[in-house]
């Protein structure tokens, strides 16, 4: 039944009757409270289809409200640093723009790029070749989304996010291109290898089980969270015992940079943007490079 409503409330949007999908919404709200509690995966769903309605309708304060709930509950599941929790992130960001909130949407967005940078930087390190090519496509937009924010206003916080988005970007595309997971497992010793190989395993199972919303874990909401704590203790495990490890998933910064650079020297930056307006339609969203 449930399908069906979520069908039916995106139709209703579509056709703009969205008093109609709100009371949709509801009944999908009440039904997973009902059957699986306030704080189940589910209601995390909910939680953002109430929040992206508002959003549509410019209801920014109420549709903040409602990302801060989803982004409680993700937290609860999958700890902090997981990047099932970044399309979370990102709404909450953008509807915080789009309220006026520039404290509050550097702030998340400040963290939805830690947690972007350590989910990519992990892919191009233990991924396939395929996960690579999609890790940097869902990086793209990021940088764009920044320098469109930190050029508002520009003041020192942001300026200074959007131009680590552009070195990481620039960074990981080289990245992408080399072989690393290889040339990891060469610079290891055995149990370095079989905690890596691990890891690489878990990385891959949590990311099926993020896009499936938990659904293979019998209903063991905790299963999630459990893993992506193992997860976080073999990353830590690595990152104590092998240099190489350390070297890779070492981001770049812009304090690296600068003293890479020769005295009084200055590196210019061209970076080509595309401006991005916080508005959850595609139709407006996006302005000329």
């Amino acid at each position: 039944a449930t399908v069906f409503l979520n069908a039916l409330s995106r139709l209703q949007q579509a056709q703009g009757k969205f008093d109609q999908a709100r009371a949709t919404l509801k009944r999908i709200d009440d039904s997973y409270r009902a059957l699986l509690g306030a704080d189940s995966l589910a209601a995390q769903m909910a939680h953002l289809s109430y929040g992206s309605l508002a959003w549509r309708e410019g209801l920014f304060a109420e549709a903040v409200i409602r990302f801060e709930k989803a982004k409680r509950i993700m937290k609860h599941f999958f700890g902090t640093q997981n990047h099932a929790s970044l399309s979370v992130l990102w709404s909450l960001a953008e509807v915080q723009w789009g309220n006026q909130d520039r404290a509050g949407f550097h702030e998340t967005a400040k963290e939805a790029f830690s947690v972007e940078s350590a989910y990519v930087d992990g892919v191009l390190t233990m991924g396939t070749q395929m996960e690579r090519r999609l890790a940097l496509q869902r990086l793209a937009k990021t940088p764009d989304r920044l320098v469109t924010f930190a050029l508002e206003g520009p003041t020192e916080p942001p300026v200074a996010l959007a131009v680590s988005a552009i070195l990481q970007r620039k960074g990981r595309t080289l990245d992408a291109m080399r072989e690393t997971y290889s040339a990891l497992l060469d610079g290891m010793d055995e149990t370095q290898r079989v905690t890596l190989r691990e890891l690489r395993a878990l990385r891959a199972r949590l990311s099926r089980l993020a896009l499936k919303g938990g659904s293979n874990t019998g209903g063991k909401d905790t299963d999630l969270a459990a893993l992506a704590a193992r997860a976080d203790v073999l990353e830590t495990e690595l990152s104590e015992k092998s240099a190489t490890f350390r070297k890779v998933r070492r981001p770049a910064k812009i304090e690296d940079v600068a003293r890479a650079l020769p005295p009084k020297a200055t590196l210019v930056e061209y970076y080509r943007y595309t401006p991005i307006t916080p508005v959850p339609d595609r139709k407006g969203r996006y302005g000329p490079p």
